[in-house]
């Protein structure tokens, strides 16, 4: 992965070739590889803050009333790691992320079809899959690596047990014919894929206000930008949240995709923008 990001813009460009070229066993290898990367990192390193200060301000309840979420907000993202999960599970206090899945109606999770309503429900959907799972014979589950403690909280015992675990997890990604990671780019043709596609697609037709975090449009993901936006057929303001060198340029590229919408930049970047609207 070090080498062969120095001759690729990033690892996703990367696997987007092993994937043009038909090398399945490498594009599976590397799928494993930012699999095994992020799990360790995440469980080392623990949480953004910006995750914790952002559930915090959403959720309700508490003081003898349940923890819940809203019902008017779904989140949609490229990223496959599963940090709004590990924040999360420090306020419900449920460090089983399997359980957290659920309370959050998380795409992929363990019910791949997530059949039912889910316009008026917290909805998560990973564009390109997710790190910590496997899909076995076309089906997703979670994995078993599961640890109470993360972050500085981690002791060396723990780190010892995780480094096992996912190697363990690592080997069979990559040495069992019918077993994969759960990390599956949203450009591929295969039935996860699809399904995750399918869903993002139905989700985001109530969308009325649309607010765009740290994403730059590249050039490989138009094509699934462009469905996903046109189908936002109810929409009426955009916020667009990044650093102030790069907002300018990203609000272009959005314009290209979808024109006549009214677009409120934001700069400020030390905390996930939640919209006056909410």
């Amino acid at each position: 992965m070090i080498e062969e990001s120095k001759f690729h813009a990033s690892i996703d460009t990367f696997a987007k070739k092993l994937y043009l070229t038909s090398q399945k066993s490498n594009l599976k290898k590397l799928k494993a590889l930012i699999d095994f990367f992020l799990t360790i990192w995440q469980f080392y390193y623990g949480v953004d803050k910006r995750y914790d200060a952002f559930i915090a301000s959403i959720l309700s309840g508490g003081f003898g009333s349940p923890i819940k979420l809203p019902t008017n907000i779904q989140l949609l993202t490229w990223n496959y790691d599963f940090q709004f999960e590990l924040a999360l599970s420090n306020f419900f206090m449920d460090y089983s992320l399997e359980n957290i899945d659920e309370v959050i109606r998380i795409m992929p999770g363990n019910n791949i079809t997530r059949k039912g309503n889910t316009l008026h429900s917290f909805t998560l959907s990973k564009l390109n899959g997710t790190a910590l799972g496997r899909v076995e014979n076309g089906s997703y589950n979670k994995t078993n690596i599961r640890h109470n403690n993360f972050g500085p909280k981690l002791t060396d015992s723990d780190k010892t047990g995780l480094i096992k675990e996912c190697l363990i997890n690592y080997h069979y990604n990559t040495e069992k014919e019918n077993i994969e990671s759960s990390i599956s780019f949203a450009w591929e043709n295969n039935p996860i894929s699809k399904s995750i596609r399918d869903f993002s697609f139905k989700l985001v037709q109530h969308t009325s206000i649309l607010v765009i975090i740290g994403y730059s449009f590249p050039t490989f993901n138009r094509e699934i930008d462009r469905t996903l936006l046109s189908n936002m057929t109810a929409l009426k303001k955009v916020y667009i949240q990044s650093e102030e060198n790069s907002v300018s340029s990203i609000i272009q590229k959005f314009k290209a995709l979808k024109p006549r919408h009214v677009i409120e930049p934001n700069t400020a970047i030390n905390e996930f923008l939640v919209p006056v609207e909410f």
